[in-house]
């Protein structure tokens, strides 16, 4: 089995291309170095989820797809992905047009339904990592392969759990390895924050970052308003549309449109999104959306038999004892470039 890594900008390999019945596949599109003539025959695309590493070639190079490929994702990665286009720094008719041809190539993935195209089955799987963000197993007559993309599992938290129904029959199984040697990164503690004077405070994160901060912050200091700034809204309603919880039953969460209405001196902390970066971070309030070792492990264990190869990916250039991890535990790991894996 052949598949290639493809790196976003000069970092964590993010997109995998590969030929399966008979159809040439790429799974996640963060890459901007493919050619011409491969994205011209591509059959297949599948996007795990919306965050930009996995989705800014496909944003950049959407006209040069054929009007015959596929695009595989869920409506919330969809909807976010548009709304993506539309915050970009470009011409309004160009945006259309990106728009309306990932619509016209679009194909709507839904969780643990079953799919076939001639001699390809496949099925979806959340992931956990981000909303309406999956996972996919993938077969023809002679290969099976499982993709995670990015995946996390936290316990008594549904939707940053990943889902997988059964054991799965599995000849190569690509796994997120951002995190091989560290654990600490599984909870969400948002350390004390000392208010005193400050009525305002920004944080600035992820999108789906914003939600788990707001329930934790909600809780802590429920006294204070959690408010979602004008440039989370568009996104936090995409969410909220699509059935995900974005704690509007805690009367301290809202949005700042809908703040502006309130007669209220309350301390807010306003979270905002990580467009915003040129400001100062906050690293000890945010955390991981990634699985660590241990549950890696677990996995591993669990939905895949002895004989599956399990084959990283996804990690930091800078993890220094990638080698020394792999080999204990007999993983395999994605290089930039052609990857050759024998059964």
């Amino acid at each position: 089995m052949d598949i290639t890594g493809l790196k976003y900008l000069d970092e964590k390999i993010t997109s995998y291309y590969f030929c399966l019945g008979n159809k040439n596949i790429l799974f996640d599109f963060g890459n901007n170095t493919i050619n011409l003539q491969t994205l011209a025959k591509l059959d297949i695309i599948f996007i795990s989820h919306y965050h930009y590493d996995h989705i800014s070639g496909l944003i950049d190079n959407i006209e040069n797809l054929s009007s015959n490929c596929l695009i595989y994702m869920t409506n919330t990665t969809f909807e976010i992905i548009v709304q993506i286009i539309k915050d970009l720094p470009i011409n309004n008719t160009l945006k259309q047009n990106k728009i309306n041809k990932l619509s016209k190539l679009l194909r709507i993935a839904y969780f643990n339904k079953e799919n076939n195209i001639e001699n390809l089955y496949f099925k979806f799987y959340r992931s956990g990592h981000t909303f309406g963000g999956y996972m996919l197993y993938i077969k023809d007559q002679k290969d099976k392969l499982f993709f995670s993309s990015d995946m996390d599992y936290v316990k008594n938290d549904f939707d940053r759990q990943y889902y997988i129904d059964q054991k799965l029959d599995v000849d190569f199984a690509i796994l997120d390895g951002t995190k091989i040697d560290n654990n600490s990164f599984k909870f969400n503690k948002i350390n004390s924050i000392k208010f005193n004077d400050i009525n305002n405070l920004y944080l600035f994160c992820k999108l789906e970052k914003a939600i788990f901060i707001a329930k934790n912050l909600s809780e802590k200091y429920p006294k204070t308003y959690i408010i979602y700034d004008y440039d989370l809204e568009p996104y936090i309603n995409i969410f909220y549309k699509n059935g995900y919880d974005c704690f509007f039953d805690k009367e301290n969460i809202i949005t700042h449109s809908f703040y502006k209405y309130i007669n209220d001196k309350s301390p807010i902390i306003i979270l905002s999104t990580i467009k915003r970066s040129n400001t100062q971070f906050f690293p000890d309030n945010l955390f991981s959306l990634h699985i660590t070792s241990n549950d890696r492990l677990e996995l591993a264990k669990k939905y895949f038999n002895k004989n599956t190869k399990i084959i990283l990916t996804h990690y930091s250039k800078e993890i220094s004892n990638l080698n020394e991890y792999c080999a204990n535990n007999n993983f395999l790991y994605i290089k930039e470039g052609n990857n050759h894996y024998e059964k």
